[in-house]
């Protein structure tokens, strides 16, 4: 049996109103007993398992979110099927590792839709700390997406899909949605979003650049994964327009994301994937992308 580790690549982007970055609150928390990190999310409780730091200020851990509710059952191939026998405080564990370097302010994260997603994890820092710390990650674009997008001197198109919004008030709250198209869907009843912004046949035109870039950081936010809380998550972001020589680019900002995965081969006897294994791809993954990062984001 084959199981894939997939490691996301983010920018940690702080409010320059709320001192306290990632840092700050990594060292609180490892400070604390392991009971006292949960947090109640939605129909989940979310904590930070384990946490270590070594001393190139380079941070290691386990994230885990516990459901509660709406377990499977047990079932076996003799056709015996039955709850798992589990006490009022226990649950199902879905687990996610993670790797933060401090001086790079870059955070690695293992993807799995199971387990906490990045808005998540950002809504449970911020919830852990009432408040005092708001800290975004931004999903860090290849090289190539990256130049392709700089180098466009205009843009044409742009395309936008969020799905799942069946809690419109708790989308528009979470800073990621413009009030007036929340309004729309909540008038609707509708839980998703298509929308396209064009310039049609318009020669020479473009929408107007920086306040996309704007909203394209902003969504981009959003696109990994859904959201416990908010239930939401932006499924397609397209760019089209005219780079170099007017040449027309289309770019899927979240199929070009950052990322690296790996393969590995599991017997029958390995029925739950290890931190300690998982660390370690984390761990091989950063490094082999850690001299790039170091060129793209060391002041």
């Amino acid at each position: 049996m084959k199981k894939k580790i997939i490691t996301d690549f983010y920018l940690e982007e702080q409010n320059e109103d709320i001192p306290g970055g990632l840092t700050e609150i990594l060292n609180l928390i490892m400070k604390q007993d392991v009971e006292d990190r949960n947090l109640n999310y939605g129909e989940s409780v979310l904590r930070i398992q384990e946490c270590s730091l070594d001393e190139q200020g380079i941070y290691e851990g386990n994230f885990v979110k516990i459901r509660m509710y709406g377990l499977p059952s047990k079932a076996s191939i003799d056709g015996t099927l039955a709850e798992f026998d589990l006490e009022d405080d226990e649950g199902m564990g879905e687990e996610a590792s993670f790797l933060y370097d401090s001086n790079l302010k870059i955070l690695a994260f293992q993807r799995n839709r199971y387990s906490v997603t990045m808005p998540t994890f950002s809504n449970y820092l911020k919830k852990k700390t009432k408040g005092k710390s708001e800290i975004d990650f931004l999903p860090i674009l290849t090289v190539d997406t990256l130049k392709k997008f700089q180098k466009m001197n205009s843009i044409t198109k742009f395309n936008l899909k969020v799905a799942g919004i069946s809690n419109p008030e708790a989308f528009k709250k979470s800073g990621y949605a413009p009030e007036r198209v929340i309004d729309l869907l909540e008038e609707f009843g509708a839980p998703n979003m298509d929308l396209t912004f064009s310039m049609g046949f318009a020669k020479g035109s473009s929408l107007k650049i920086k306040p996309l870039q704007r909203a394209i950081n902003q969504f981009l936010k959003f696109a990994s994964g859904k959201d416990d809380e908010t239930k939401s998550e932006v499924t397609s972001l397209i760019v089209t327009g005219n780079g170099s020589e007017n040449h027309q680019e289309i770019i899927d900002l979240i199929a070009n994301r950052l990322y690296l995965e790996k393969e590995i081969d599991l017997n029958k006897a390995d029925r739950v994937l290890p931190y300690s294994t998982r660390k370690i791809i984390i761990k091989d993954h950063f490094e082999s992308k850690e001299n790039e990062l170091k060129r793209r984001f060391h002041s």
